[in-house]
């Protein structure tokens, strides 16, 4: 067929036309993917700051966290120890990058396969964990979305275990910082994982991409994602001065833009949050009742809190593992509870110290603040204890029960 000038100019736009239309870089509305971005207070759930939370996304990576979440289940549920062997199946093997590479029929410990679903976010090893969680990917997805619907995840939709594209797989800001919440809250011991910087893996060492861990003050958590259809998602944790934010954002066109966006958010979350005068349970609260089962009910009150601690299970009080010197007593006029955490040797320490627990505990401690009070030992030495104050004997003791079940010290202080 032959064209002429004219005919030709018009075949080539059509051609552009086309090529521009069914570029692999367009979203669903066949522009960049949408910007929208939640924080909330990790204690409380409240809202602080948002643009377009409830919009509809593809969460890339941050699938993963799903993951993980079923993943902890069953190390908790005792199905799995962190030694335990998962074997690559050829499906699995044959994923595409970002990918750890295991050859099939090869294996690795559920430890390392954390390590590389958190930092790496390697999409073979998350076939590989849903193949030997539920059999199959497939079955897998249903269980993933069983969960999301228990912690309050009602507009999200998983089809797959790495966040790979797919038309149907998604999700919202909002959903996502539920699920973030749910992973500290609910499996605070392996949340760890998501604050790890680097792995060994045979004479590797893979190193993390989550440049905002590094660059931000207080950063603890928790993972990235991207697909070109997504664009750039974070989801992030921050703790400063005893107070943790979570936060999600989407769209982002560059790592460096969604982490420089992210500060930004952070920022303005905390200036937000230290005007609350105490945190609330409103907004997202639907995974406050996981401190059990991770099944919601009703947004977590001190009534819910107090017959929680109730019914768990106690430590009596530890002895001291210092002598305190005669006169030295505890002053605090009103008939409140503490949780001592340690003596440092400087008052600094011991404020960082309490900063970190009363985080770590979120909700158990709601309404604690820290302290810092002086020791002075028989021999003159000087301590500073750092202590959580302003909480029911309930709280103080349930407190003790947590941090001591992760192997840090914790003392009830009685009025």
């Amino acid at each position: 067929m032959i064209i002429s000038g004219r005919n030709m100019q018009h075949f080539i736009a059509l051609l552009l036309l086309g090529f521009a239309c069914f570029s692999p870089s367009n979203s669903l509305a066949g522009e960049k993917p949408p910007k929208a971005f939640l924080a909330i207070d990790g204690a409380s759930g409240q809202e602080l700051l948002s643009e377009s939370p409830d919009l509809k996304i593809y969460p890339a990576s941050l699938t993963k966290m799903m993951t993980l979440y079923l993943l902890f289940d069953d190390l908790s549920g005792g199905r799995l120890k962190l030694g335990t062997r998962i074997r690559f199946s050829a499906n699995a093997a044959a994923q595409p990058p970002s990918k750890l590479g295991i050859p099939r029929g090869q294996s690795i410990t559920v430890e390392k396969a954390i390590y590389a679903l958190a930092v790496k976010s390697a999409n073979d090893v998350a076939v590989a964990v849903a193949e030997r969680l539920s059999k199959s990917e497939k079955s897998f997805a249903a269980r993933m979305n069983r969960k999301a619907r228990a912690i309050g995840m009602s507009r999200t939709n998983f089809v797959n275990a790495s966040g790979l594209h797919n038309r149907a797989q998604t999700s919202t800001p909002r959903d996502l910082a539920m699920l973030s919440r749910a992973l500290l809250y609910k499996h605070k011991r392996y949340f760890k994982y998501f604050n790890a910087q680097y792995f060994r893996h045979g004479r590797r060492t893979v190193y993390s991409h989550n440049n905002f861990m590094k660059r931000y003050e207080g950063a603890d958590g928790i993972k990235t994602g991207y697909i070109r259809a997504s664009g750039f998602n974070l989801a992030a944790s921050a703790v400063k001065n005893g107070r943790r934010l979570i936060a999600v954002i989407a769209g982002g066109e560059s790592g460096a833009e969604r982490d420089r966006e992210m500060m930004q958010i952070m920022d303005k979350g905390f200036y937000l949050a230290e005007r609350l005068e105490k945190p609330r349970y409103a907004g997202i609260a639907p995974v406050s009742l996981d401190f059990q089962t991770g099944e919601p009910a009703v947004p977590p009150t001190r009534d819910f809190i107090a017959q929680f601690l109730e019914n768990s299970s106690e430590d009596k009080d530890p002895s001291t593992d210092y002598q305190i010197s005669e006169g030295d007593t505890d002053n605090d006029a009103a008939p409140i509870y503490a949780s001592q955490l340690g003596a440092l040797s400087s008052p600094k320490a011991a404020r960082a110290l309490a900063n970190r627990r009363l985080a770590e505990l979120g909700p158990v401690a709601l309404g604690g603040t820290l302290k810092v009070k002086p020791l002075t030992l028989k021999n003159g030495k000087r301590l500073f204890r750092a202590r959580i104050v302003g909480l029911t004997d309930d709280q103080a003791e349930k407190a003790c029960h947590i941090l001591k079940n992760d192997g840090k010290d914790c003392l009830v202080i009685r009025p």
